[in-house]
């Protein structure tokens, strides 16, 4: 292009006549100067390519049902905390954000687990390339990477990229022709060397700032004036943010469990029974819900007799919640019906070291589900008011559940 400009032949090859500043520099490398932005080339690049091309596999082997069976388990996944939930399934994954598709990456496995019953061969290959995704996209998450690591994440993205390619190529209409393809098969490694890893080689930062800083706040101005009515705006914003910091910092400085003033019941033990038979004939409250109020007293006296009480001689008020905040600000559930589906948090629990034997546990975590969240309420001895704030949980990995069913749900500290 330089010598056709240089010979005044743009005119024969329909070239403007603009001079190209990287001319000037001849040692230039395109590929140093651009290396790949994670946000870009894997959340809305490569992830979502993965995302359409197997959509349209599958409707090409199954049929356009089979997207719909996928919608409905995709709308099936249990709310969890910082986890978005795709209610509407894939059918407006042009809309989708960045945040979404990792969000997608976190379920979109088990989505597919046995979603073809007549080909599971086909199922596995599917399957095994979003797990071989899942593997090489977490080697993108670490601050520093030593040359093993190199080779591994290497060997990684090039058994990823074999099962990427023999699986959906015909699916393309460019034969997976990608430039951002082929960029991070052979240059991504390259580039780490040079620059560190792919966790500080990400646009997402400064976009996010760009989005509340300037684009949210652009969208209340007049048009007028602008830079000064940004500059307000975002002042009084960080003003305010500071406030509410401070205050955040009051109100939790002396409490680890926060939960709601007004109770969803408040009752004594003997009226468990009564409430039981209200929750059955009512077809809306979930089995959970009901299981939970099946357990509550045999938990609630075997709680007791851990901490040296007798129920007997105790006066006990019960009051159950809906939902409780922790001192981290996440927010917990054992709701029946919380936007019109129920909702009962998966938590993990910190357990003792003499208890580990009982349960199958993660490095001392076990994993449960939020049955109940119940305030214990009473008078010691001493006439002195004592308060427990308590989950009733159902284990999800606990080693003998069918000796010991008591234990299968019991109380734990929050």
């Amino acid at each position: 292009m330089k010598e056709i400009l240089q010979e005044n032949l743009s005119k024969d090859y329909s070239i403007y006549n603009i001079d190209n500043a990287f001319w000037n520099h001849q040692n230039f490398n395109i590929y140093s100067a651009t290396i790949p932005d994670r946000m870009h080339h894997l959340d809305l690049g490569l992830f979502k390519h993965q995302i359409e091309f197997t959509c349209t596999l599958l409707k090409n082997q199954m049929g356009k049902s089979i997207l719909q069976i996928l919608d409905k388990r995709l709308a099936q996944i249990p709310r969890v905390y910082n986890l978005h939930i795709f209610k509407y399934g894939i059918s407006n994954i042009s809309q989708f954000t960045a945040s979404n598709y990792r969000d997608m990456m976190k379920i979109f496995v088990f989505v597919l687990d046995r979603l073809i019953d007549s080909n599971l061969k086909l199922n596995e290959t599917i399957s095994s390339v979003f797990v071989k995704w899942n593997i090489m996209y977490l080697w993108t998450k670490h601050d520093e990477l030593s040359d093993t690591d190199l080779i591994i994440f290497e060997k990684d993205i090039h058994e990823w990229a074999n099962e990427f390619k023999s699986l959906f190529i015909k699916y393309s209409t460019s034969n997976l022709k990608l430039p951002k393809f082929y960029s991070w098969i052979y240059h991504i490694i390259s580039s780490i060397k040079e620059f560190g890893s792919v966790n500080g080689m990400t646009s997402e930062t400064y976009e996010a700032l760009h989005k509340i800083y300037i684009k949210r706040l652009y969208n209340l101005t007049n048009k007028r004036d602008i830079d000064k009515q940004l500059l307000t705006m975002t002042r009084r914003q960080e003003i305010l943010y500071a406030s509410l910091q401070q205050k955040k910092i009051i109100q939790f400085e002396h409490l680890n469990f926060i939960i709601n003033k007004t109770p969803w019941y408040s009752l004594k033990l003997y009226d468990i029974n009564y409430i039981i038979s209200q929750l059955e004939f009512d077809k809306l409250i979930p089995q959970e819900t009901i299981q939970g109020f099946e357990y509550l007293q045999i938990c609630i006296e075997d709680f007791l007799s851990n901490i040296k009480k007798d129920s007997l001689n105790l006066n006990i008020q019960i009051e159950v919640f809906k939902n409780a905040k922790l001192k981290s600000e996440v927010i917990i559930r054992a709701s029946p019906s919380y936007y019109k589906a129920p909702y009962y948090s998966n938590i993990a629990i910190k357990i003792d070291n003499e208890e580990q034997q009982i349960y199958i546990n993660d490095n001392g975590y076990c994993y449960a589900k939020i049955l109940l969240i119940i305030r214990l309420m009473f008078y010691d001895s001493q006439n002195i008011l004592q308060k427990y704030e308590l989950a009733l949980v159902n284990w999800y990995n606990f080693k003998y559940p069918d000796t010991l069913a008591k234990l299968y749900i019991t109380i734990a500290h929050m």
